[in-house]
């Protein structure tokens, strides 16, 4: 009850545009950090790497006046405390942000598939795609031709055509007019993914 209760108040606060899908407080998308265990809260976010880099968590951070996303490295989220926290480097429109107090992506009610840009973002007839507000969470691989390349959770802002994330390096990474480019064939969507939702 006191998760569907924080949740419920988190979807008051940050209202939800009509052309945006709505995240029910009974059917819930999100979780506190600390209130994780027992939610499936851990996903398949790469599928070349044969590691624990394999799975993260897919955090989400409520700032001021955004939604931004981080990635939760698999070995912090297996942290066997209930209320310890685990630092993220989150990076907004304003710059870096470090935050311990953040939700995460769960996959209880829903199977959380991964879909290039062109498969996903520009299709959206077949694909329920996870967004809030302006916010749209986006895996990216350094190199999609490299197996061992590393992959990052970053924020596509649709008003501002802009992508941020945190590189390998812990460095903030900015890609402006991103959507002006997938559609120009100036850059490849190839290692560009977004999260479709299928209900269970």
């Amino acid at each position: 009850m006191k998760l569907l209760s924080s949740v419920a108040v988190f979807f008051a606060v940050i209202p939800v545009s009509p052309v945006i899908v709505d995240w029910p407080a009974e059917r819930p998308l999100i979780c506190q950090f600390f209130l994780r265990r027992g939610h499936m809260y851990i996903h398949h976010t790469d599928d070349t790497k044969r590691s624990e880099d394999d799975y993260s968590g897919i955090a989400v951070l409520v700032d001021v006046n955004e939604i931004v996303f981080g990635r939760l490295p698999f070995h912090n989220a297996r942290n066997k405390s209930k209320r310890e926290t685990s630092n993220i480097l989150f990076q907004t429109a304003r710059g870096s942000q470090e935050a311990d107090n953040y939700f995460l992506l769960i996959a209880d009610r829903y199977r959380l598939e991964r879909k290039n840009w062109k498969d996903g973002y520009n299709n959206k007839k077949n694909c329920k795609m996870v967004q809030f507000h302006f916010s749209v969470p986006m895996l990216i691989k350094k190199n999609a031709t490299d197996p061992n390349s590393p992959k990052f959770v970053g924020t596509y802002n649709v008003i501002r055509d802009k992508l941020y994330y945190t590189d390998d390096d812990k460095e903030r990474v900015v890609h402006v007019d991103l959507k002006k480019k997938f559609d120009s064939g100036y850059v490849s969507t190839d290692g560009f993914e977004v999260l479709c939702v299928h209900n269970r």
